[in-house]
Protein backbone atom coordinates (compact mmCIF):
# COMPACT_ATOMS: atom_id res chain seq x y z
CA UNK A 1 0.00 0.00 0.00
CA UNK A 2 2.86 2.39 0.76
CA UNK A 3 4.29 2.04 -2.74
CA UNK A 4 0.92 2.92 -4.27
CA UNK A 5 0.60 6.10 -2.21
CA UNK A 6 4.20 7.00 -3.05
CA UNK A 7 3.63 6.46 -6.78
CA UNK A 8 0.41 8.47 -6.70
CA UNK A 9 2.13 11.41 -4.98
CA UNK A 10 5.15 11.37 -7.30
CA UNK A 11 3.00 11.30 -10.45
CA UNK A 12 0.68 14.01 -9.09
CA UNK A 13 3.55 16.37 -8.20
CA UNK A 14 5.34 15.74 -11.52
CA UNK A 15 2.28 16.57 -13.64
CA UNK A 16 1.40 19.52 -11.41
CA UNK A 17 4.88 21.01 -11.93
CA UNK A 18 4.72 20.45 -15.69
CA UNK A 19 1.32 22.11 -16.09
CA UNK A 20 1.39 24.93 -13.54
CA UNK A 21 2.59 28.32 -14.87
CA UNK A 22 5.32 29.21 -12.36
CA UNK A 23 6.26 32.59 -13.81
CA UNK A 24 2.72 33.81 -14.39
CA UNK A 25 -0.17 34.33 -12.04
CA UNK A 26 -2.69 31.54 -11.93
CA UNK A 27 -6.38 32.24 -11.31
CA UNK A 28 -8.82 29.84 -9.63
CA UNK A 29 -9.85 28.23 -12.91
CA UNK A 30 -6.25 27.40 -13.78
CA UNK A 31 -5.55 26.01 -10.32
CA UNK A 32 -8.63 23.76 -10.39
CA UNK A 33 -7.81 22.48 -13.87
CA UNK A 34 -4.18 21.73 -13.07
CA UNK A 35 -5.09 19.98 -9.82
CA UNK A 36 -7.90 17.97 -11.45
CA UNK A 37 -5.83 16.85 -14.43
CA UNK A 38 -2.90 15.94 -12.17
CA UNK A 39 -5.17 13.91 -9.89
CA UNK A 40 -6.88 12.14 -12.81
CA UNK A 41 -3.58 11.32 -14.49
CA UNK A 42 -2.11 9.95 -11.25
CA UNK A 43 -5.26 7.88 -10.55
CA UNK A 44 -5.28 6.35 -14.04
CA UNK A 45 -1.59 5.50 -13.83
CA UNK A 46 -2.10 3.92 -10.42
CA UNK A 47 -4.91 1.81 -11.90
CA UNK A 48 -2.60 0.73 -14.73
CA UNK A 49 0.03 -0.19 -12.13
CA UNK A 50 -2.56 -2.28 -10.26
CA UNK A 51 -3.39 -4.07 -13.51
CA UNK A 52 0.22 -5.04 -14.14
CA UNK A 53 0.81 -6.38 -10.64
CA UNK A 54 -2.43 -8.39 -10.82
CA UNK A 55 -4.15 -6.52 -8.01
CA UNK A 56 -7.80 -5.52 -7.96
CA UNK A 57 -8.73 -1.98 -8.89
CA UNK A 58 -11.98 -0.12 -8.81
CA UNK A 59 -12.40 2.45 -11.56
CA UNK A 60 -15.39 4.78 -10.96
CA UNK A 61 -16.55 4.32 -14.56
CA UNK A 62 -16.91 0.58 -13.95
CA UNK A 63 -18.17 0.87 -10.38
CA UNK A 64 -20.76 -1.90 -10.67
CA UNK A 65 -18.44 -4.32 -12.43
CA UNK A 66 -15.65 -4.44 -9.87
CA UNK A 67 -12.56 -5.93 -11.46
CA UNK A 68 -11.22 -8.65 -9.19
CA UNK A 69 -7.58 -9.46 -8.68
CA UNK A 70 -6.10 -12.44 -10.47
CA UNK A 71 -5.60 -14.11 -7.08
CA UNK A 72 -9.35 -14.00 -6.38
CA UNK A 73 -10.63 -14.85 -9.85
CA UNK A 74 -8.35 -16.25 -12.54
CA UNK A 75 -11.16 -17.01 -15.00
CA UNK A 76 -11.24 -16.09 -18.69
CA UNK A 77 -14.10 -13.62 -18.05
CA UNK A 78 -12.10 -11.68 -15.47
CA UNK A 79 -9.05 -11.62 -17.75
CA UNK A 80 -11.14 -10.27 -20.65
CA UNK A 81 -12.69 -7.59 -18.44
CA UNK A 82 -9.20 -6.63 -17.28
CA UNK A 83 -7.95 -6.40 -20.87
CA UNK A 84 -10.85 -4.17 -21.93
CA UNK A 85 -10.36 -2.06 -18.80
CA UNK A 86 -6.65 -1.57 -19.43
CA UNK A 87 -7.27 -0.60 -23.07
CA UNK A 88 -9.76 2.07 -21.95
CA UNK A 89 -7.33 3.32 -19.30
CA UNK A 90 -4.49 3.52 -21.83
CA UNK A 91 -6.70 5.50 -24.23
CA UNK A 92 -7.67 7.92 -21.45
CA UNK A 93 -4.03 8.19 -20.45
CA UNK A 94 -2.94 9.08 -23.98
CA UNK A 95 -5.70 11.68 -24.27
CA UNK A 96 -4.67 13.27 -20.96
CA UNK A 97 -1.00 13.23 -22.03
CA UNK A 98 -1.98 15.14 -25.18
CA UNK A 99 -3.94 17.65 -23.05
CA UNK A 100 -0.94 18.09 -20.75
CA UNK A 101 1.37 18.57 -23.75
CA UNK A 102 -0.93 21.21 -25.27
CA UNK A 103 -1.39 23.18 -22.03
CA UNK A 104 2.05 22.87 -20.49
CA UNK A 105 4.19 25.96 -19.95
CA UNK A 106 7.32 23.91 -20.70
CA UNK A 107 6.28 22.77 -24.19
CA UNK A 108 4.75 26.06 -25.37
Amino acid sequence: MKIKVFLFCIIFVFIFIIMHPWGNTCNDSCAYTVTGVSFLFAFINLSIYNFFIGDSFDVPVTYYSYIKSLKEDNSINNKMIRIVGIIVLFMLNIWICYFIYQNSWIFS
